[in-house]
């Protein structure tokens, strides 16, 4: 995921800590961010389905992405409409629900909080 814009990062933020609130524009950037690693997963089990990558190799580029991009509540949500309502492969979308499944919710918003508490100890002492 690219966040060239500012616009951009405030929506990822608002994504994060008030999903709730996200607007139809908000959540279409939103989309133009979810779907290319999608469609690249897509892709990558396409080419292990002709035998042209192992498994390995298809699911090496889920297990990167897969907590960061649908790990929130929204991400989350996003996942469970569009891996029901497309044509995704069944077992790329029971590999990333069970990637899911074991990974908490995971919301980076908590990991930056915990950096600025962290510098805020620091300079206590």
């Amino acid at each position: 995921m690219k966040i060239r814009k500012a616009e951009t990062a405030n929506v990822w933020e608002k994504h994060l800590t008030e999903p709730e609130n996200l607007s139809l524009s908000d959540m279409r950037v939103l989309e133009a961010n979810y779907w290319g690693p999608i469609k690249r997963w897509q892709m990558n089990y396409s080419l292990y389905e002709k035998g042209l990558l192992e498994s390995s190799e298809w699911t090496l580029v889920i297990d990167q992405d897969v907590t960061f991009l649908f790990g929130s509540d929204y991400g989350r949500a996003y996942w469970k409409q569009v891996s029901t309502g497309t044509a995704l492969p069944a077992e790329l979308v029971s590999y990333v629900d069970a990637k899911l499944a074991k990974s908490p919710e995971a919301n980076p918003a908590r990991f930056y909080e915990s950096i600025q508490n962290a510098l805020a100890k620091e300079k206590e002492q």
